[in-house]
């Protein structure tokens, strides 16, 4: 960068002059931020680089950073633009025929899968989901469906898919006719490009069982293909801090630049010469593992830093890691709004100017034997010494970049991982094997038996990776969750397709209790994720009736969470999900308890659960919504009453008991072929507040006319009834404050008091 008059003045403009593209893009990247904020603020921001450039007498280096900072905002501005009209084209249009080009591998089956495709070859990019044959990157797909709009997060902790959209470029979502099957074209290139990448996700785990630990740890760190099936196991990375290595990004191109560089400058080639091979390779790894986004941007960063080497040139982090985001800036700014890109840029920003520090720490574990000159030292000393060296250089560059993650970890993901730096010491070298062992198997994969013995060294391996993390995931206070939600609390949650869950936390400490667990998929997302952003954990469940969309597929519910006990409502059902609570539950350690033979559940002197409804427990040919179990909260003086799936022939049965049903809340779902919440029901129960599950009567398996329709909902609130239909509302929290009950709504800002 070319100066003004005189020297530079001050620190500040020494440091400018040694990292100027990178202090562009940080001009840049603060004046996007101060726009999203305020627009005002960017003003401001502006003027204070003008004056500062000035006074540092690096005016030219200021107004560039200003050019570039307006094109970045002013590109980005017509790229939203351009978006926000395609979304709204395309989510009010009545659909038809659509074609367009992959721009990814589709994941799923044939069955059902999903890839983002650009719509006639330059169009808007849209998120297709069809069936049929399964396109690759390249591949031409042609169908007939309709467009919308992805769903916004209906309970806490849920996934935000229509904003994950947004950041990926993805417009609308087109859903394919699936009485049809779409039509895929693909080209001999792009044929060959997907059979070079199955051919070596076969290759770096032939051997080994493919649903094995090792084989998804391995596929994860080399391929960065997550086992999604495997919760367990992404837990225990996320949770030591090492989920990094579950996704191809700047640690696994580093490390394949790394080993190349390292085997060829044993050929005695001059790093000038050196580097180009190198840069081949590299981005040759982020093709081969899918050209995801980090992995592209860190071949590119490598190539930067690299390429001074090809100009005689002393490479610099910051202004390689400065060129490469100054050129995504300039491309789409709107990319900083990604947690990956924010993650990305962060950490590395961290290690190129907090290393000096980190590295002075954990200088004393580095230095040289007292009292013997460093030329004597041999042997194991000498071996001991290089070990310490390593130790020191890991522990500093994984603090600093945990330094630089956590804030960002913290604040889209509500977790801190401080074991992440003693998790580094002991991954990294694993997680280096692994990729370096399976660079072997797929050069030796023409031989079958080598190729299988190098996987399963590889294997042991990746084992170790999956222990580490299962021992620092579970070290005390090695990571924290932001954001917990504290008891006591009710969470009634939103799912879809007929399925329901809550979670009570009666007490303050109390672990909480699972009422229903939603369905097999359900269970997973949204449910798990909720409860597992909420930081709450139940011990307990309680199971309204044998529907499937009730019993969370069974193993995987006691599998996620420490699942004491479970009630049941009856004996005997056709749910295979249901029989495995029956069946495995108790091989597990599940404690069952048989509704029938309890009188109720006394949690403590304020809160106890009876029955006011036993199904028959062995007429398993009934159909499960027939067969609810109907049960009243006490709490703390409030009463509950949870009526699930019940239909009119259960109210009618508590009707005729002469039993008092009086309760304050009652909890209701929709039955999938009778009335459900009868003039004479309510008016027996009088309750102030009706908490309605309605998501599904939309649905053509549950036509509007079996739940209340609109008539009677309005009948209740004219007498003075709080209805909250989840629709409208998602979830439902109820909790006491104050000398009263708040009931808050995840989707509005309304908020009711009971007193």
């Amino acid at each position: 960068m070319q100066r003004e008059r005189g020297a530079p003045s001050g620190r500040i403009g020494h440091w400018v002059l040694r990292h100027p593209l990178f202090a562009v893009a940080l001009v840049v990247t603060i004046g996007f931020v101060a726009k999203q904020l305020e627009p005002l603020l960017l003003g401001a921001v502006l003027l204070i680089v003008l004056v500062v450039s000035h006074r540092l007498r690096l005016l030219r280096w200021g107004l560039i950073s200003l050019l570039l900072t307006i094109l970045a905002l002013a590109i980005g501005e017509w790229r939203q633009a351009g978006d926000d009209a395609d979304r709204t084209a395309l989510s009010t249009s009545a659909g038809g025929w659509a074609e367009g080009v992959a721009q990814a591998d589709a994941v799923g089956s044939v069955d059902f899968w999903q890839a983002p495709v650009r719509l006639h070859g330059r169009g808007p990019k849209v998120w297709w989901q069809g069936c049929g044959e399964m396109p690759v990157e390249g591949s031409r797909v042609r169908g007939t469906g309709s467009y919308g709009l992805a769903q916004e997060p209906r309970n806490p902790g849920e996934f935000n898919r229509r904003e994950w959209m947004k950041q990926q470029g993805l417009v609308a979502i087109f859903r394919q006719d699936f009485h049809l099957q779409a039509e895929v074209e693909t080209s001999t290139i792009s044929r060959a490009m997907s059979g070079a990448r199955a051919g070596m996700r076969q290759a770096i785990t032939r051997g080994l069982d493919e649903n094995s630990t090792a084989a998804k740890v391995i596929r994860a760190v080399v391929l960065g293909e997550k086992p999604r099936q495997d919760e367990g196991l992404l837990e225990d990375f996320r949770h030591s801090g090492s989920m990094h290595v579950f996704s191809v990004s700047g640690l696994h191109v580093g490390m394949v630049a790394v080993l190349v560089w390292t085997i060829a400058a044993c050929s005695g080639v001059s790093r000038r010469w050196l580097a180009l091979p190198v840069i081949v390779l590299v981005f040759g790894y982020a093709w081969l593992t899918g050209a995801n986004a980090p992995a592209v941007r860190a071949a590119w960063m490598a190539a930067v830093f690299l390429g001074a080497f090809c100009f005689r040139r002393r490479p610099d982090l910051a202004n390689a890691l400065g060129a490469v985001l100054l050129v995504l800036l300039l491309w789409d700014v709107r990319y900083l709004l990604q947690p990956s890109v924010q993650l990305s840029y962060g950490v590395v920003t961290t290690i190129a100017f907090g290393l000096p520090w980190t590295t002075r720490w954990f200088s004393r574990l580095a230095a040289a034997p007292m009292l013997v000159p460093v030329a004597e030292v041999k042997g194991m000393g000498l071996w001991w010494w290089r070990l310490r060296q390593w130790m020191s250089s890991t522990l500093a560059v994984s603090c600093a970049a945990s330094i630089g993650a956590a804030p960002l970890t913290l604040w889209h993901f509500g977790l801190v991982t401080p074991i992440s730096v003693i998790a580094a010491l002991l991954m990294l070298p694993l997680v280096f094997g692994v990729m370096a062992l399976a660079m072997v198997s797929v050069l030796l994969s023409p031989i079958g038996e080598l190729n299988g013995g190098i996987n399963r060294l590889n294997g042991w391996l990746a084992g170790g990776c999956a222990k580490v993390a299962e021992v620092m995931a579970e070290v005390p206070g090695g990571h924290l969750h932001a954001g917990h939600e504290v008891g006591p609390v009710l969470w009634v949650c939103d799912l879809s397709h007929g399925d329901a869950a809550a979670l009570w936390v009666p007490e303050k400490h109390a672990a909480g209790i699972l009422i229903d667990c939603g369905g097999r998929n359900s269970f997973a997302y949204p449910l798990q994720a909720s409860l597992n952003r909420l930081g709450l954990a139940p011990d307990s469940v309680i199971l309204t009736h044998p529907d499937g969309g009730h019993v969370g597929g069974g193993h995987p519910v006691w599998r996620k969470f420490p699942i004491r006990q479970v009630v049941l409502p009856v004996e005997r059902a056709r749910s295979p999900a249901y029989r495995n609570w029956l069946e495995q539950a108790p091989k597990d350690g599940v404690r069952l308890l048989q509704a029938k033979q309890l009188r109720g559940l006394p949690l403590s002197e304020q809160t106890r659960i009876e029955w006011l409804h036993l199904p028959d427990s062995q007429s398993q040919d009934l159909a499960a919504d027939h067969r609810v179990l109907v049960m009243r909260l006490h709490w703390r003086g409030l009463k509950i009453l949870w009526l699930s799936d019940a239909g009119s022939a259960i109210e009618q049965a508590m009707l005729d008991s002469g039993r008092n049903l009086q309760a304050d809340v009652i909890v209701a779902g929709c039955h999938d072929s009778d009335l459900s919440l009868g003039d004479d029901f309510v008016a027996a129960v009088q309750p102030r507040v009706i908490v309605m599950d309605d998501t599904d009567q939309d649905d053509t398996d549950h036509p509007e006319s079996l739940g209340p329709g609109s008539r009677q909902i309005q009948h209740w609130r004219d007498a003075g009834i709080t209805v909250i239909r989840q629709s409208e509302e998602g979830a439902v929290s109820l909790r006491p404050e104050n000398n009263a009950w708040v009931i808050r709504s995840f989707l509005s800002d309304n908020v009711r008091r009971i007193k």
